[in-house]
């Protein structure tokens, strides 16, 4: 009668698996081989979390960052090129040879006229 009691430890190591209680089956993410495969999902999914936050910061950078300095280079660019022409088409200024340089964009540049 005494070799059918276990002692703590012999119930511990007992290699039977426990008895599950009555009612639905389990679900198939209990099983070990799942649960490696609902790790690579949730480890696909942060890797596509991870990557489509990185394409968001990307356009992020571009929109703060590059287009307003190629917008800001290409005003200046502009003003440049209408400051130069206006100077070409003076023809005090074209004769002078300056061709809008020293022309700021008031385009008071002293020639002629000693107004005083």
């Amino acid at each position: 009668d005494d070799h059918h009691q276990q002692t703590p430890e012999a119930r511990d190591q007992d290699p039977s698996p426990p008895l599950l209680p009555p009612g639905p089956s389990p679900s198939p993410r209990s099983s070990p081989e799942s649960s490696s495969a609902s790790t690579s999902s949730s480890g696909q999914r942060r890797d596509l979390y991870e990557f489509v936050a990185f394409v968001c910061w990307y356009i992020l950078l571009l929109l703060c960052c590059v287009v307003p300095t190629l917008c800001a280079y290409r005003r200046r660019m502009n003003a440049e090129r209408r400051m130069r022409d206006a100077a070409l088409s003076t023809p005090e200024l074209g004769a002078l040879g300056l061709g809008g340089v020293g022309v700021g964009i008031g385009g008071g540049v002293g020639v002629g006229g000693g107004g005083g």
